[in-house]
């Protein structure tokens, strides 16, 4: 994947997430020291994935956010 499909990507994955999901993002990013960029999941109903934890290159976790921002792995 190019830098720019990815970047395209990561603008409809922020385009098409709800206030909820934004705001539940934003407690994930305090409480974790290194978050990933989110994504959508596939077939998950609107809900976002977001990889946090670890390095860069390999996340430790997968958070899921559905769509009511409730968060869970």
């Amino acid at each position: 994947m190019t830098e720019t499909q990815k970047q395209d990507a990561r603008r409809f994955t922020q385009n098409a997430m709800t206030e909820k999901q934004k705001q539940a993002i934003e407690i994930q990013k305090k409480r974790w020291d290194v978050v990933h960029d989110s994504f959508a999941m596939i077939a998950g109903g609107g809900a976002v994935v977001l990889p946090v934890g670890g390095t860069k290159e390999k996340p430790q976790m997968y958070l899921a956010i559905e769509t009511d921002g409730y968060t869970h792995s």
